[in-house]
Formats: C-alpha cells, sequence, structure tokens
C-alpha cells in the first residue's frame, strides 16, 4: 500500500474509531494499535518517502490534501503518535474540506 491507498483507507477506518465509542462500541487495545500503525505508516510514506520506498512496490498518485482530513480525529484520540501530529502541523494550513466527511471537520476537533 503506498501513499494514496493508505490515505484513502485511513479516512473511514479512522471515523470509525472516532464514533463507534459513543455507540457503545469498544475499540480493543489491538485494534487501537494496528490503527496507530497504520497511521504511523501513512505519516511516513509522506514526511520521509525514501525509508519505506522498499515496500511500495506500484507508484501511485500523490494523494489530495483533503485524504489527510483523518488527522483531526486521529491526533485528537492519539497525541502519542508524533509522526501523526508532525504531519498535521505541516498540512495544517492547507487542509480544509473533504466531501466525504461531509465537509470541513477541523472546529469538530480543535
Amino acid at each position: 500500500m503506498g501513499s494514496h491507498d493508505t490515505q484513502f483507507a485511513l479516512t473511514p477506518l479512522v471515523m470509525l474509531a472516532d464514533w463507534l465509542p459513543s455507540a457503545g462500541y469498544t475499540i480493543s487495545y489491538q485494534d487501537t494499535k494496528q490503527l496507530k500503525k497504520l497511521a504511523d505508516f501513512a505519516a511516513v510514506v509522506v514526511m520521509a518517502p525514501a525509508e519505506v520506498a522498499h515496500l511500495l512496490d506500484y507508484s501511485q498518485r500523490t494523494p489530495s490534501v483533503s485524504s489527510f482530513m483523518w488527522l483531526y480525529p486521529f491526533n485528537a484520540r492519539h497525541a502519542d503518535v508524533g509522526s501523526t501530529q508532525q504531519l498535521l502541523q505541516v498540512l495544517r494550513p492547507y487542509l480544509g474540506t473533504n466531501n466525504r466527511l461531509g465537509g470541513n471537520i477541523r472546529p469538530l476537533y480543535q
């Protein structure tokens, strides 16, 4: 999975992980750990692509900036993942809306 695939997959995964507890579901420690690993990988692919180039078996298109809106809910719950915090700081001035999420979700997580 490269950058575009990973960013695309993270949006629904992070939104579910953010919403499910309020609906009475428990996200397991193992599931949370896996989500953190995927998010960390997604950040590294963008910020240090040479570090993971050996894992990417085909080239992908560059994800749009709106693909990174998952960073807001993820970082609100997982402040301990430094790579995603760093990526959000870099992208924050460019993040606006994501139509897949219904528009601008930034106010919900700031």
